[in-house]
């Protein structure tokens, strides 16, 4: 469920066609040091809570694990009941089906993550919204996201939509308009299978916002203001 850094994108990234940041938005803006006050606090999102504090947000994410029988048999930490693995380092205390290769127990556990604020994760504010650019995992692409504030707290976060190419024909798949309606705003340049470049000014980056480029993905219920 993970396929960018950022958990906006893990969550809430639906797209098939990808469509990649040269340098972070809008451009000419300047970075923030922190996430403002008016987003700070714990949110509901998908049964678990997510925090945006000064300087990072935190999430709960799932990681392979594996022990052997023999270290089960001796850890004061990892146990089975039920046909189900509880490792006491995990978030989740409800225990996690495993698999069997040979004597080593395969399963998961859920940890709390943590995204810094870096050169690698920057916040903009723009007009309604602040803009979260993450830099993709050993590329130098970025993937941008609009986080929007509701009057009771609430927030939205709004994700590229999943726009439809010259060479995808596939009609079970639901697209929010043709990649080349979106061809006079800026330059598009394709690296890669339904992958593509852009690199717009301020201003186009005002008129992708405007014309629907960005579309909501979904919304955190604010349970605890900080």
């Amino acid at each position: 469920m993970k396929p960018y850094l950022f958990l906006f994108a893990v969550t809430f990234t639906f797209s098939c066609t990808r469509v990649y940041f040269e340098q972070p938005q809008p451009q000419g803006f300047k970075a923030l040091s922190a996430f403002p006050e008016a987003i700070r606090g714990a949110y509901l999102v998908d049964k678990d809570t997510f925090y945006i504090k000064e300087h990072e947000f935190t999430y709960m994410d799932l990681f392979d694990r594996s022990i052997t029988q023999a270290e089960i048999n001796t850890s004061p930490s990892v146990t089975i009941r039920d046909s189900l693995i509880y490792d006491k380092s995990s978030l989740d205390k409800m225990g996690f089906k495993y698999h069997i290769t040979n004597d080593t127990l395969h399963y998961k556990v859920a940890l709390r993550v943590s995204q810094v604020l870096s050169d690698s994760l920057v916040l903009k504010a723009y007009d309604r919204f602040w803009v979260l650019n993450e830099r993709e995992d050993s590329k130098k692409v970025w993937n941008a996201y609009l986080i929007e504030k509701f009057e009771n707290g609430d927030i939205c976060i709004w994700s590229t939509g999943n726009f439809k190419t010259e060479t995808n024909r596939d009609r079970k798949i639901k697209y929010e308009a043709e990649l080349k309606d979106f061809y006079k705003i800026t330059e598009f340049i394709k690296i890669g299978e339904d992958e593509y470049l852009i690199n717009p000014s301020s201003k186009e980056f005002k008129k992708l916002v405007k014309n629907d480029f960005f579309v909501k993905a979904d919304t955190f219920q604010l349970i605890n203001k900080r």
